[in-house]
């Protein structure tokens, strides 16, 4: 990370620009990918819950893993308004 900073650096306005964006643009598709394998193991959670019986536990683990995927859409929706121009 810290070779790719350095080569940034050195690139004229527009390119640092654009070299910032696809970082920031990278950065937020990680965290979103984040946000989709915990929702994926929480899901994989509730699976394992209604097989034990657990029904009690099926709800909220599900509520959390939709706030989840939901997050990973927005935090792409935001990229992807920012690459076509609109306000985020």
């Amino acid at each position: 990370m810290l070779e790719t900073l350095k080569r940034w650096w050195n690139k004229p306005g527009d390119e640092l620009d654009a070299a910032f964006a696809a970082a920031i643009a990278a950065e937020r598709e990680a965290c979103a990918k984040v946000c989709d394998a915990e929702a994926d193991s929480m899901e994989q959670g509730a699976q394992r819950a209604i097989e034990s019986g657990e029904h009690d536990e099926v709800s909220a683990i599900r509520s959390a893993a939709w706030k989840l995927s939901v997050t990973a859409n927005r935090i792409r929706a935001r990229s992807n308004d920012e690459v076509s121009g609109r306000a985020a």
